[in-house]
Order: C-alpha cells, then sequence, then structure tokens
C-alpha cells in the first residue's frame, strides 16, 4: 500500500514538472534489539522473531525529498 502510494505520488508530479522514479524509492531495514538493549539495524531469518513486535527503518524518496525521508515504525 505504502508504495503504490509513493508510485502514485511520482506518476502525478512527472505529468507536470520532470520528475522520474527513482529505482530505489523505498528501502527497508529491520530494527533489532542489541547487547545493550538498543535499536540496531539487523537481520535475521524468516520466522526467527521471539519477541512479537517488528520495528522498522524505511528510507522513502519522494519529490520532495529525492535524497531520502528517513521514518522509523
Amino acid at each position: 500500500m505504502i508504495l503504490d502510494t509513493i508510485i502514485v505520488i511520482f506518476e502525478t508530479r512527472r505529468k507536470v514538472a520532470s520528475v522520474f522514479t527513482p529505482s530505489n524509492f523505498f528501502q527497508a531495514q529491520e530494527l533489532l534489539l542489541d547487547e545493550e538493549g538498543k535499536l540496531a539495524p539487523g537481520f535475521r531469518v524468516i520466522d526467527s522473531n521471539d519477541v512479537g513486535i517488528l520495528s522498522w527503518l524505511l528510507n522513502v524518496k519522494t519529490p520532495e525529498y529525492p535524497e531520502g525521508h528517513k521514518n522509523y515504525y
């Protein structure tokens, strides 16, 4: 749903200006608890979440933020 919305934003802007959709407009990185109990980027095998909660760092490129805008979820 997020990806579809971002694509629509780029397509709408392309009609009024020369805005192109970058190939890497959406990047996601899971955040895991490190040894100190702080969130840090990491990777785990599918179905190995023993906490029951997910946290993500998303970098989304839009016409307003062509270099990307980081969001934590």
